[in-house]
């Protein structure tokens, strides 16, 4: 077995149109969260930007060029009904990326706060859970409301395993709970190959095959053990016209890469059904349905790290 779930169901909420994609969807009782690319043409610039919209293209976080900068938004997450993270890139006119902020949006009130942490690596992978805010899980750093770091573990070992085989683990969704065990998807990747001059965006230039991985942690977020198996299969052989479809379009702009990946955002726990909610090869938003007690029955046989 290369992967743990063998029984699920996906369901597509929307896909790459030929003109404009969709990916990387979040859900809330009902809600959705997409982010929308778009591709931006003018006499300087060849470049896909995203905003942020809901199930009916309506946006919510809209991206925008300015005399210094490029300005996408990616990747929300919800964190309760009202409430979402997102991630702000900004490019120059060059397209190279400059930095990103960190930043939450009360969709009753539209306020937007915004947060600059240093370190690149994290910056798209950061989870709130009530007053904490949990910036990277190897090693585990812990922040509270006010940006300052509560709790930093050292680097632990017994990730080497997942590490060697699967790359680096990154953060990815909120704590879900059933029969009062406690877990987080985590996601990380490995990069099969490099194209030379094909994208000046920092490490995705190439081919890259990610997997999706289960944590379990405390109500608090702390680290207990992680599967040795990745949660899901390879979705390179998924969709695979469509898949070929949008790497043609983003081949019109410097932002070229392939992915074989199912990219989870948060993941909701309603009765007996889990619900996985992200995006599939960077071009389907999505949910993954699995039954509550299937996903069990697959963990009490599943084999763990502990840590």
């Amino acid at each position: 077995m290369t992967h743990l779930l063998l029984d699920y169901y996906i369901e597509e909420i929307k896909s790459f149109d030929g003109y404009d994609n969709y990916l990387n969807a979040s859900g809330y009782q009902r809600k959705l969260l997409i982010r929308k690319e778009s591709l931006v043409r003018d006499e300087e610039v060849d470049f896909i930007l995203s905003d942020i919209v809901d199930e009916n293209d309506n946006k919510i976080l809209s991206s925008y060029k300015d005399t210094l900068y490029l300005h996408s938004y990616e990747d929300p997450r919800f964190v309760t009904e009202n409430k979402f993270t997102y991630c702000l890139c900004y490019f120059d006119k060059h397209t190279e990326i400059m930095g990103t902020k960190m930043g939450y949006c009360n969709t009753s009130t539209n306020n937007q706060d915004l947060y600059n942490f240093a370190k690149w690596e994290y910056e798209k992978n950061w989870q709130v859970n009530k007053d904490k805010i949990i910036y990277s899980i190897e090693p585990l750093e812990i922040y509270n409301t006010n940006f300052e770091l509560v709790l930093k573990n050292k680097e632990n070992k017994k990730w080497d395993y997942w590490i060697k085989k699967y790359g680096f683990p990154r953060l990815s969704t909120n704590i879900f709970t059933i029969q009062e065990r406690h877990f987080v998807l985590f996601h990380s990747k490995n990069i099969i190959c490099r194209f030379e001059n094909a994208s000046l965006i920092k490490d995705l230039a190439g081919e890259l095959l990610y997997f999706c991985g289960l944590l379990e942690v405390t109500k608090d977020y702390i680290p207990i053990s992680y599967c040795k198996l990745p949660l899901l299969p390879s979705f390179k052989n998924y969709k695979v016209e469509l898949r070929e479809e949008y790497i043609q379009w983003r081949e019109k702009t410097n932002s070229t890469w392939r992915v074989d990946i199912f990219f989870p955002t948060n993941v909701e726990v309603q009765n007996d059904i889990i619900y996985i909610y992200g995006g599939i090869n960077d071009c389907i938003a999505s949910k993954i349905i699995v039954d509550t007690s299937y996903f069990m029955k697959i963990i009490d046989k599943a084999d763990f790290i502990a840590l």
